[in-house]
């Protein structure tokens, strides 16, 4: 709702203020053109500056400054993608003076609000600095995003032109892990504030391999310090500008419209088409791996397009195909494989040696 905002003087004389940043009172001690007399409450519908002060005959108070805003105009802005580490420099990019895999490095913030945000008053600090109210881009509608790059130019030799690009941060992206401040410093308000990390659990694809970092449903606004809302980018150099995630599940879950025995949240998270029976051949394999202990192990392998952040995939194990678990005494997971060409494969072991009776695995999705 909105806000009324009440002023009166401590003593005798008149309220004047201003909400366009001037000062109520006039150099040489006039009433500036900008000011307005305070007589009754004045309703705030959006974020405004008040500075007033009291004059009595011809002496003034000093000024008060006040911000005030609705918690519904905080601005709703997620650093949707960070490219700490990125892929060290092609031979052609090296040719163009572009020696350093830091020069790639860039950071992604969607706004995820309804309305446009205003740029200007957004602040990034942390290992690198940007003020936005130096920046090329100044308003960023709802839905978008805009990219911040260490080197412009070398930025657009690696992924080409056309790109939103806010301007060039000082300072780099720590490879080891580093903190990112977005700010509202003008009405103090953090908008975020994580640290990222190359360390396990942080998805360790993104430490020098040439993936990004990609914040999972970005329009939920996640906690960016937790590990478990980021992972890789789909394809090496990331997605800069653009979502890497697939658009989320809209079917019945439990259809099986091409009756390949593939229901429609499974085939969703497979990048597979409850349309076309042919099309999940290879995606899910029984095999064998030998461990560490020199024991072989029966596996359930799982290729998928990655970008289905809306489910989580779990492999289930049973010795009777009754009783089903996913707990890590009777399955763990042994590998995660990023493909570069959209996909990843997951591997999964059972507990139990394959010479261990008879042994079932399933894979469960949920949303």
């Amino acid at each position: 709702g909105n806000l009324l905002v009440s002023m009166s003087p401590t003593a005798g004389g008149t309220v004047y203020f201003t909400t366009d940043g001037s000062d109520p009172r006039a150099n040489g001690g006039g009433i500036s053109a900008s000011a307005l007399p305070y007589s009754s409450a004045i309703t705030i519908t959006s974020r405004t500056t008040f500075i007033a002060r009291t004059k009595d005959g011809s002496r003034w108070s000093g000024p008060i400054v006040r911000n005030f805003y609705n918690a519904a105009d905080i601005p709703q802005l997620v650093v949707s993608e960070i490219n700490y580490h990125p892929g060290d420099p092609s031979p052609a990019e090296e040719a163009l003076g572009y020696t350093n895999s830091d020069d790639f490095e860039f950071i992604e913030l969607t706004n995820i609000s309804a309305s446009t945000l205003d740029l200007t008053l957004i602040n990034l600090r942390g290992g690198i600095d940007f003020d936005f109210s130096n920046g090329s881009i100044t308003d960023l509608p709802s839905g978008m995003r805009v990219l911040l790059v260490k080197n412009q130019a070398a930025f657009e030799a690696r992924y080409g032109n056309g790109f939103s690009i806010a301007g060039e941060f000082s300072g780099s992206l720590n490879n080891a892990g580093d903190t990112i401040i977005l700010e509202d410093p003008v009405f103090n308000l953090v908008l975020q504030n994580f640290v990222y990390s190359d360390d396990a659990p942080w998805p360790l694809c993104a430490d020098g391999t040439g993936y990004s970092l990609i914040l999972k449903n970005p329009q939920l606004d996640p906690d960016h310090s937790l590990a478990s809302n980021w992972r890789c980018s789909s394809v090496p150099g990331g997605n800069p500008g653009a979502s890497d995630s697939r658009p989320s599940f809209a079917g019945e879950a439990h259809n099986d419209n091409d009756n390949d025995g593939f229901e429609q949240l499974l085939e969703h998270f497979l990048g597979t088409s409850d349309t076309v029976s042919s099309d999940t051949a290879g995606f899910i394999q029984i095999s064998s791996t030998i461990a560490p202990d020199t024991m072989t192990y029966p596996t359930l392998q799982i290729t998928h397009a990655i970008g289905a952040d809306d489910v989580t995939p779990t492999a289930e194990w049973s010795s009777d195909l009754q009783s089903w678990s996913s707990l890590p005494a009777n399955v763990i997971p042994v590998s995660k494989t990023l493909n570069g060409n959209g996909t990843a494969t997951l591997i999964w072991r059972s507990t139990l040696p394959s010479t261990e009776a008879r042994q079932f695995f399933r894979l469960r999705v949920s949303n």
